[in-house]
């Protein structure tokens, strides 16, 4: 009896390091910035590199912004607005 109650408080350790790993893993998850060379500022390569990025996104998405509605944004390009709209 006392070798059944070793193997389950064994398996309760397991288990319990498992899903503290677990759940430290789903609470400081690594965020990664991507950023492109500061030679490329056009504003296809901005929306191909915001569009790369949308697709890899899983759990959460955060897009900074300076505000300015200008001709020309990538926030205003009809592919992006698609994208972020299929992503919701």
């Amino acid at each position: 009896m006392l070798v059944f109650f070793s193997w389950v408080a064994v398996a309760w350790a397991v288990v319990a390091t498992i899903m503290i790993f677990w759940m430290l893993h789903r609470s400081f998850q690594i965020q990664c910035v991507q950023t492109t060379p500061s030679a490329i500022d056009c504003s296809e390569s901005a929306v191909r590199s915001f569009l790369c990025m949308l697709n890899e996104a899983q759990g959460s998405l955060i897009i900074f912004d300076d505000g300015d509605d200008i001709d020309g944004s990538i926030y205003n390009d009809r592919r992006v607005i698609d994208a972020v709209q299929d992503k919701l």
